[in-house]
């Protein structure tokens, strides 16, 4: 019972790292996405200038 404890709880460690790490991802996505959307807002507005 202690060692399939144990493995469960290794397991948990790994999964709540993994959570994190696409947690950490996902921000630095949404970041890119918004940088994105703000570039293409402004060529927009540019080419509708000219």
């Amino acid at each position: 019972m202690k060692i399939g404890q144990g493995e469960i709880k290794k397991d948990l460690k790994a999964v709540i790292e993994q959570t994190s790490n696409l947690t950490e991802f996902r921000e630095e996505i949404n970041g890119k996405i918004d940088t994105l959307i703000e570039d293409l807002n402004t060529v927009e507005i540019v080419t509708s200038k000219n």
